[in-house]
């Protein structure tokens, strides 16, 4: 099984966060989630973007470095919207990663040096998105990486990548929910040995379309 290292979005620790953390628990994998916001959520995008502003994301970049240094190196570092800067400084630059899964962002690659050898990554996002797919978005960056590394994922920029999606139960990018079962193909995508797959009730975590991740 897995050990998981999750960076929460610029809502912050959210209850939805957690009950997504808390999915991959259930089904055997050890799932971590640092408070890069030190116990303070936001109702609203816009005023966790002002709050992370007035902190700054280079200190809470930081936070997240900081956080990792409790846990072994050899993790899955995961990440949804600004929670893949840390996710992705560690995937590059802490040696032992497992591998990587950012939802709904993604850094230039040069930010952090070369995508390290044999580390997986995968980088999900809505084909809607507009803060992911628009001009001075975030997919050039991810297309980057998805061409820098050996073994790399980009689902959401394309239609063949929807017909993958709905073929593997991961349609949850635009409109519907994800399952324990269907969130395990995550990681066995990435290799990482799972459990036995069994059905409870569907946790929401897309980005903007359902609250549960968003949600306080």
């Amino acid at each position: 099984m897995a050990e998981i290292i999750l960076f929460h979005h610029v809502q912050g620790l959210t209850p939805g966060v957690a009950a997504f953390a808390e999915t991959l628990r259930q089904v055997g994998h050890t799932a971590h989630t640092p408070d890069l916001f030190e116990g303070l959520t936001f109702n609203t995008i816009d005023d966790g973007m002002a709050f992370a502003r007035d902190v700054g994301f280079g200190e809470i970049l930081e936070r997240g470095t900081r956080a990792a240094e409790a846990f072994p190196a050899s993790v899955v570092y995961a990440g949804f919207s600004m929670g893949v800067m840390p996710a992705q400084k560690l995937a590059q630059t802490r040696p032992g990663a497992q591998g990587a899964l950012f939802f709904h962002s993604c850094l230039p690659v040069a930010e952090f040096g070369a995508w390290p050898a044999g580390v997986p990554v995968q980088i999900h996002a809505m084909e809607a998105d507009p803060f992911f797919v628009e001009e001075g978005g975030d997919i050039d960056a991810a297309r980057e990486l998805v061409a820098s590394a050996a073994n790399a994922d980009l689902d959401g920029s394309s239609t063949e990548a929807r017909r993958i999606r709905i073929r593997h139960g991961l349609e949850t990018m635009t409109v519907s929910s994800i399952s324990i079962a269907r969130c395990q193909r995550h990681f066995f995508s990435l290799g990482l040995r799972l459990g036995e797959e069994r059905t409870i009730k569907p946790v929401s975590y897309t980005h903007l379309t359902l609250p549960t991740i968003y949600s306080v």
